[in-house]
């Protein structure tokens, strides 16, 4: 079912009003199907940052009379996503099954990537495979991007080597060190010195402890966590079970390489 609302919506200044009005044309448009319906909200962590403050229970009371509806919440941002569906202070308090979603497993990730190579006339061997899936860390993004730049740039018959991977996240890491360098720029001082700090731990547990901060020359337990708050708002530091670290697995790598510029990511 195609759901189409009227240009005379667009210009409503309310975001809670248009939230509303999209929600009853939504509601009517699914009541309406002659079968049961999947609805997917995507990143639904985000509703929980809007300035108004009732979104969440607004979505509830819809969602809670489309019997014909099932629905899956998916976010990247573990403890948000958790907090919405785990608190009883919240509406969607009880009211899903949580499914976590973890990486493709090594084992079956590589016979795959060495499977398309051979198809296209090209070899790679399989501990080389392992050596970008740990870098990236299962990210299905990056090795994904990483592998397609690495093929095209393997000729037929020939096979790609730890040079080509190398190259390959070089380039990788310059096509997105222009975005960096622009997030990096509007960011104050303290919060960059911390990102600093936690990029060149990987993962960092008590980082308000004296041992961390005289560590990474950083100002005071205070400073850290005013600006461990700020990042994480941002969405450029997370914390789960008291570790923190860059969700951004390429971001921490560029913060690597400007604390370091002799960092090697991939050994010869």
């Amino acid at each position: 079912t195609c759901l189409a609302v009227p240009r005379s919506v667009f210009p409503v200044i309310c975001l809670v009003g248009f939230i509303c009005l999209l929600l009853n044309y939504m509601h009517v448009c699914l009541k309406k199907a002659d079968k049961p319906c999947i609805e997917a909200f995507d990143e639904f962590q985000q509703i929980s940052k809007y300035p108004e403050k009732n979104i969440e229970a607004l979505l509830r009371s819809h969602i809670q009379h489309l019997s014909n509806v099932h629905f899956i919440f998916s976010g990247s941002e573990r403890h948000l996503v958790t907090e919405m569906f785990l608190s009883s202070a919240r509406p969607f308090y009880n009211s899903t099954s949580i499914l976590e979603l973890y990486p493709i497993v090594a084992e079956e990730y590589i016979p795959f990537v060495c499977h398309w190579f051979d198809v296209y006339e090209r070899t790679i061997r399989e501990e080389d495979v392992l050596v970008i899936y740990r870098l990236f860390e299962g990210n299905t993004y990056y090795m994904q991007k990483t592998f397609h730049e690495a093929f095209i740039n393997t000729p037929i018959g020939s096979s790609c080597t730890l040079d080509i991977l190398q190259q390959t996240v070089g380039g990788v890491l310059e096509e997105a060190g222009d975005g960096y360098r622009q997030l990096l720029s509007r960011i104050p001082e303290r919060q960059k010195e911390l990102l600093y700090a936690i990029a060149s731990a990987g993962k960092a547990e008590k980082i308000m402890s004296a041992g961390f901060i005289r560590k990474y020359s950083l100002v005071s337990s205070s400073a850290v966590q005013a600006a461990a708050r700020k990042l994480m708002k941002l969405d450029l530091l997370t914390e789960e079970d008291n570790i923190y670290f860059i969700p951004d697995i390429l971001f921490r790598m560029y913060l690597q390489r400007l604390k370091n510029t002799n960092i090697i990511f991939i050994p010869s």
